[in-house]
């Protein structure tokens, strides 16, 4: 084991696989506590069509990826804004949608390949220095926005209306929210996979909520439980020869049930 960690193809599929821990429950904390988070699951299948689309025109698929996502997301906001916050046809309207697209492509494609499947089920060993630095760097730029703006992120995720009468511009904070929640998605599915980027989104910050106390402890508890999950899962995955996103997510999905059975 010790061998392996010394190769730096491993050190960066380690160093991804953690940001992603990192990342995604960081950024769903939010959306669990607003009650939001089938966006991080329609987002991800979404930037999976991006994906397809990315292969089909022979273009990098992480960049054609995060176009679409985040112009689905800003779309989604601007829903919202006309909806007072229901976007949730909308987006069961794009999801179909861009699936439809992913799949249409995909059968148009001649270079449908295992780099593809490798976004679909996650492929950390296949992430570059430019992969880690860019989800680095995002989730750098999330945490100081959640750092400088946690008042305001407090306001918000309990009344909308709290935050309108404390002078909160709350539908600039909701956009930022939903393209942060994009970014997350879409730079972390190289790492752990489309199909498993909703639950590490959901399932650690559903994990620290049962022994939270406040916001901020909520926020830092799904941070580490995602850290401990993105560790153990991909040691397991290394020992097993199994896929690194799988693994990580049954790690959080037992940590769950233990918290059930310790906080009844």
């Amino acid at each position: 084991m010790a061998e392996l960690f010394g190769l730096p193809v491993i050190q960066r599929a380690f160093i991804a696989v953690l940001l992603a821990g990192a990342f995604l429950p960081l950024a769903g904390t939010f959306t669990i506590l607003t009650e939001t988070s089938f966006l991080s699951a329609g987002l991800a299948h979404i930037a999976f069509a991006g994906v397809a689309i990315g292969y089909a025109f022979k273009t990098n698929p992480l960049i054609s990826a995060l176009a679409v996502t985040v112009v689905s997301a800003y779309f989604l906001w601007m829903v919202s804004e006309r909806t007072h916050g229901k976007y949730e046809q909308t987006l069961s309207i794009l999801f179909s949608f861009f699936m439809a697209l992913g799949i249409i492509f995909f059968g148009l494609s001649k270079s449908y390949t295992a780099d593809a499947i490798s976004y679909l089920f996650g492929s950390p060993l296949a992430s570059t220095g430019a992969d880690v630095m860019l989800l680095f760097g995002a989730l750098v730029a999330y945490s100081i926005f959640v750092v400088i703006y946690r008042r305001e992120l407090f306001h918000m995720v309990f009344s909308s209306e709290l935050a309108l009468a404390a002078g909160i511009n709350v539908s600039v904070f909701r956009l930022l929210f939903f393209l942060f929640t994009a970014l997350s998605v879409v730079l972390s599915m190289k790492a752990v996979g489309a199909l498993v980027v909703f639950g590490l989104m959901v399932i650690p910050p559903s994990v620290s909520q049962r022994f939270s106390k406040h916001f901020n402890q909520m926020v830092l508890g799904s941070v580490f439980v995602g850290i401990f999950s993105a560790l153990t899962g991909f040691i397991i995955s290394l020992f097993l020869d199994i896929p690194v996103g799988a693994s990580v997510v049954v790690v959080a999905t037992i940590l769950y049930f233990i918290s059930v059975t310790v906080r009844k």
